[in-house]
């Protein structure tokens, strides 16, 4: 088998150079490339998605299970869109299609797919196994691919590590140090957004992610970089587009109450976000806050304070 570093190499070897891809980037759960079919639109694999059908289809398995999956994710994440586009607008949301598609996956591409541990599972493929799933589409946010004309600027909010967050003495002690890390990048930020002209579209924004978060119970993907862009348009107008704002992963894995996160896997986003957006409205000048019981995670129970529970 010929070896091949990552993700990146196996998109660029045969037999997807055929289909020409071209790959783009890697974000939390998904592999991202171009395709010479279009100037216009991003072709998006869920990377474990491409895995677990790997894994079936070399085992014998039947990899409709997957796909079935895939298409009951992709439903959950439909109303999602449509919450966010009724929140923020149908013009600033990018939104994605999705279409069956048929992977060629080579042992390569399964290498960099399932990871240096699975290499010898990998190997088994002998030529090309053709995996069936189900991939997405997005548009090209034009303002990503030349930061510098459309002055783009990435609203983002800063998340702790997770070592740093639990190695703190107690819940109380940790929640004080999203606070402060929370404060100085928003700080930061909110100079950065004044200066650039951009405070009348960063309130409209955060007036877009408080509507949505009322609504939903659901946090926008504030995580990430280049999830929620703000830039100038070729009309010389400010403007912003929610390039990847959902949450990774299934919607179940979010939509949690922290009376049944008993490791408070969560709290750190959760409590995060719930401060970011508070603290950025406020540095903006507005009246617009977030309440814990907003937050599907802190509906019902108050803020957690003591001791960390035991794992």
């Amino acid at each position: 088998m010929k070896q091949i570093e990552g993700i990146e190499d196996a998109l660029e070897s045969e037999p997807l150079a055929r289909y020409g891809l071209t790959y783009v980037g890697s974000g939390a759960s998904k592999v991202c490339f171009e395709t010479t079919g279009s100037d216009r639109k991003l072709i998006k694999v869920d990377r474990d998605d491409l895995a677990s059908a790997i894994k079936l289809a070399l085992d014998g398995g039947d990899t409709e299970q997957v796909f079935s999956l895939q298409k009951k994710r992709r439903n959950a994440y439909q109303e999602q869109e449509d919450a966010l586009a009724a929140a923020f607008g149908p013009d600033h949301v990018l939104r994605k299609g999705a279409f069956r598609f048929t992977v060629p996956v080579t042992p390569e591409i399964a290498a960099a797919v399932l990871g240096p541990k699975r290499k010898t599972l990998a190997s088994r493929i002998d030529g090309v196994l053709e995996i069936r799933s189900l991939i997405e589409t997005q548009q090209i946010a034009e303002e990503l691919k030349d930061r510098d004309a459309y002055r783009t600027i990435d609203m983002q909010i800063p998340l702790m590590d997770q070592d740093d967050f639990r190695g703190t003495q107690n819940v109380d002690t940790a929640l004080r140090k999203i606070d402060g890390m929370t404060s100085r990048h928003i700080d930061r930020d909110a100079r950065q957004l004044k200066e650039n002209g951009y405070l009348g579209i960063a309130q409209e924004v955060i007036r877009g992610m408080v509507a949505y978060t009322k609504g939903s119970g659901m946090m926008v993907d504030l995580f990430g970089t280049d999830n929620v862009t703000l830039f100038t348009g070729i009309d010389g107008k400010p403007d912003f587009h929610l390039v990847d704002p959902i949450l990774p992963g299934p919607r179940e894995l979010w939509d949690q109450n922290i009376s049944s996160d008993t490791g408070f896997s969560l709290l750190r986003h959760y409590y995060s976000y719930l401060c970011g957006v508070n603290k950025l409205a406020e540095a903006l000048g507005m009246k617009e806050r977030l309440e814990p019981e907003d937050l599907v995670y802190f509906k019902g129970a108050s803020l957690p304070e003591g001791e960390w529970p035991k794992r």
